[in-house]
C-alpha cells in the first residue's frame, strides 16, 4: 500500500511542499527499497525506459558493469520487480544507491 503523508503544522518548512508518500507492506513495515528506487528514479541514478530500469554510475553517466563469472554485466532490468529482487539480493549496490540518494537529498 501507499501511504500518502502531510504535515499539517511545522516551524521549519512551507507546509505545501511536505507531502509525500511510502510504501507499506504489512509483513515486513516500510519497503525501503522500493522507495530508493523510486528516489533513484527521480534523481536520475536510475533511468526507466519504458519496462526497463538501468542502473546508472553518476560519475560517467554510463550503465553500471557488473563482473559475473569473468563476464561484465549491464545492469538492466527489465521491470521493476526484477530490479527489486536483484537489489534486495545485492546489499552492496543497493547501498551504493542508497548513499548516492541521501547524497542528494542533503543538496
Amino acid at each position: 500500500n501507499l501511504i500518502d503523508v502531510a504535515i499539517i503544522k511545522t516551524k521549519v518548512f512551507n507546509p505545501d511542499r511536505l507531502n509525500g508518500y511510502y510504501t507499506l507492506k504489512y509483513e515486513t513495515g516500510v519497503d525501503i527499497v522500493s522507495d530508493t528506487v523510486e528516489l533513484a528514479c527521480f534523481y536520475d541514478i536510475i533511468q526507466k525506459a519504458g519496462s526497463w530500469y538501468s542502473i546508472i554510475d553518476t560519475e560517467t553517466g554510463e550503465i553500471m558493469l557488473i563482473t559475473n563469472a569473468g563476464n561484465n554485466d549491464e545492469l538492466k532490468f527489465q521491470g521493476k520487480p526484477a530490479l527489486l529482487e536483484f537489489l534486495r539480493n545485492n546489499e552492496e549496490i543497493f547501498n551504493l544507491i542508497y548513499k548516492q540518494v541521501m547524497k542528494k537529498l542533503e543538496e
